[in-house]
């Protein structure tokens, strides 16, 4: 029995010690594990991925006459030109913003622009964008200010003064507050180039406030290169492409600047279709040409550019003296030019010289009545005057035609040949009367 207690006693010393044993081996291996789990939390919340959710700070409505092709293209920077891709969520009315403390914003087009110049203020797509901090305003009202582009006169005209095309260039800012009462926190600057076009080079043009009575106004005297040149406008708030519109012109272009007045003096005028680029244009049929002439006479009946030409060619006489306007239109089409019409000095003293010679070369001839040498030169002017207004007129012709007539070495042939001649011609007349009886 002792035996059987002893037995006993020892097996359950045993059992508890195996016990003991496996219950410590646990708890150190669970001591372990729990050691090796990270202190984080199993769930982590991406601070980005939370801005992206999470409800917009400004709501911007997108102006209505934006097309939805531009719309679609639009991209927010702040003022420093990064992109707001992350907080830009686009609808079809509204850009909705998730920055918050929106100072300001910048609206543009992605890509290049292109439009046509008018006489209307046109607003051009993109601008700087601010909240709208006026006390009418509600929350997350913004308010747009964007370039402008018009031209003025439209198509440009020609200048045949300058001989270039002249225009008006109108820069500014409109913006979409009502009252005009808000401006922009920062100025918007425009650079101006010009392609396909000779002209001055413009400066940066700065624009601080908006409204019509601040809009710029650029002189533009240009020649065009090609048929339709272009004004590249470029700003942070967008690029822009501005087709300019010329239209073709009619240039006269006279043989000299003046002639020979009182009727005396003819010249030719070349009348010449141009194209908007500035080179010739033939037309595609025979097409005449409507010319009229104030204090000038046209010589040419019917002015007519033949097909596949583009000029023709016309002659106008002086009458007076002073100022001769010749005018040429075809097609819609207009053109003027100015000549001066002047006393032909030259021509009339070459005249009077070679009368006074011609008549004094009288006593030389054979069987000349005796007369006073002064008489003679006189008559001889006298004749050679009439004389060389009929010859370049082309009444009468005393050996010299008429163009010849009317240069000075013409007119003074002309007077030498009317002095002597008519100087004969009036003693003979003379000797003639003389010799008549007298009526009883």
């Amino acid at each position: 029995m002792p035996s059987n207690l002893a037995w006993y006693l020892l097996r359950s010393a045993g059992f508890l010690l195996a016990g003991l044993l496996f219950f410590g081996s646990a708890a150190a291996q669970d001591s372990e594990r729990r050691e090796l789990v990270p202190a984080e939390p199993v769930l982590r919340i991406d601070p980005e991925a939370l801005s992206r959710i999470r409800l917009p700070e400004l709501s911007v409505q997108v102006p209505q006459d934006l097309r939805p092709s531009v719309r679609e293209t639009m991209e927010i920077t702040d003022l420093r030109g990064r992109v707001l891709q992350e907080s830009i969520s686009p609808g079809s009315e509204n850009i909705n913003l998730n920055v918050q403390n929106a100072e300001a914003f910048i609206a543009r087009p992605r890509g290049l622009v292109t439009l046509d110049l008018t006489a209307r203020r046109t607003a051009l797509p993109g601008g700087l964008i601010q909240p709208d901090r006026s006390e009418s305003a509600r929350e997350g009202d913004t308010i747009w200010f964007r370039p402008t582009a018009s031209a003025s006169p439209i198509p440009a005209i020609w200048d045949p003064v300058q001989e270039r095309y002249r225009t008006h260039l109108l820069l500014g800012l409109q913006t979409s507050d009502p009252d005009n009462s808000m401006q922009p926190k920062q100025p918007v600057v425009l650079r101006l180039a010009f392609r396909g076009m000779d002209a001055e080079p413009v400066g940066p043009v700065k624009l601080e406030k908006a409204g019509v009575e601040h809009d710029h106004r650029i002189l533009l005297n240009f020649r065009p290169t090609t048929d339709r040149p272009v004004v590249e406008l470029r700003t942070d708030l967008g690029r822009y492409d501005l087709n300019l519109d010329v239209v073709p012109r009619l240039v006269l272009r006279p043989d000299a600047d003046s002639m020979d007045g009182l009727g005396l003096g003819t010249l030719d005028v070349v009348v010449v279709r141009h194209g908007r680029g500035g080179d010739e244009s033939p037309v595609s049929a025979p097409t005449e040409v409507f010319v009229e002439t104030s204090g000038a006479r046209k010589m040419t009946d019917r002015v007519i550019i033949p097909a596949g030409q583009a000029n023709a060619r016309f002659q106008i006489r002086s009458s007076g003296l002073g100022t001769a306007e010749v005018r040429a239109s075809v097609g819609g089409l207009e053109g003027s030019t100015s000549i001066q019409q002047n006393f032909p000095y030259l021509p009339v003293t070459s005249a009077v010289l070679g009368g006074a010679i011609g008549g004094f070369c009288r006593r030389f001839q054979r069987k000349a009545p005796r007369s006073s040498d002064l008489m003679r030169i006189l008559e001889g002017v006298l004749v050679a005057i009439v004389g060389y207004a009929v010859s370049v007129v082309g009444i009468m012709q005393l050996g010299v035609p008429p163009a010849l007539a009317a240069t000075e070495a013409g007119a003074f042939i002309t007077g030498v040949i009317a002095g002597f001649v008519g100087v004969a011609v009036i003693e003979a007349l003379t000797r003639r009367m003389g010799s008549e009886p007298e009526p009883r």
